[in-house]
């Protein structure tokens, strides 16, 4: 099967915030807290750009 573009950039680009910015633990417990720790490493993903 051949894969969309646009796929493989959305890989990508969670590959980036898993292993750059530590998206792939959460540092913190609650539905609030994980949201701040996504909300920040978002914003400094789109800062690095």
């Amino acid at each position: 099967m051949k894969k969309s573009y646009k796929h493989l950039l959305k890989k990508v680009k969670n590959a980036e915030l898993k292993n750059n910015y530590g998206y792939d633990k959460a540092t913190s417990c609650g539905k609030q807290d994980i949201t701040v720790q996504v909300t920040t490493t978002l914003f400094l993903t789109n800062m690095k750009e």
